[in-house]
């Protein structure tokens, strides 16, 4: 899917197989990312809550995040900062995963490397009614994304960590 930055994106209506709870649930895509805007939301529903792999500005050389939230009383999110040898904007594609554990651990993958995780010790529930999931377009209408975004898949499972790295390895 190619996304222009401004009024592109995909709208996923509410499904009761998109409804996680507190499970366990992964996220992976492919996508390429040019420099500007830096903000983009790869997977997020249309409101400030559920689950949500993006990349935006953070640092000098780019954030990914991965987060599980239902705002106001429940959220976590692991992030990880790309260092000066890694980059979203060199025209290539680049692997991105976010994985949710039955325990509530959170991991967030980038080109079959396992780049950052965090042990919040409980789970948010995550099911967002009445608001559709979107491909390229954050909450709101904010975080067009600009770039292409290729082989999105959310699984109602942890994918383990083998499972990461043969799909990056497999679709590379």
């Amino acid at each position: 899917l190619s996304f222009d930055g401004v009024d592109d994106y995909v709208r996923v209506n509410t499904s009761t197989s998109l409804l996680f709870g507190t499970g366990p649930l992964s996220v992976v895509a492919w996508y390429t990312k040019q420099q500007t805007p830096w903000i983009g939301a790869i997977f997020n529903p249309a409101v400030d809550n559920g689950i949500n792999l993006w990349l935006d500005w953070g640092g000098t050389y780019g954030r990914l995040n991965f987060i599980a939230r239902n705002n106001p009383t429940c959220g976590f999110e692991v992030s990880y900062y790309l260092q000066s040898n890694e980059s979203h904007w060199d025209g290539k594609f680049h692997f991105i995963a976010g994985v949710r554990e039955t325990n509530g651990n959170l991991k967030l993958w980038w080109d079959g490397v396992l780049k950052a995780s965090s042990n919040p010790g409980s789970s948010c529930n995550v099911d967002i009614l009445n608001y559709p999931f979107q491909i390229g377009n954050g909450n709101f209408g904010l975080a067009r994304y600009l770039g292409f975004i290729d082989e999105l898949r959310v699984y109602n499972r942890a994918l383990s960590d083998q499972e990461i790295k043969a799909l990056y390895d497999s679709t590379k």
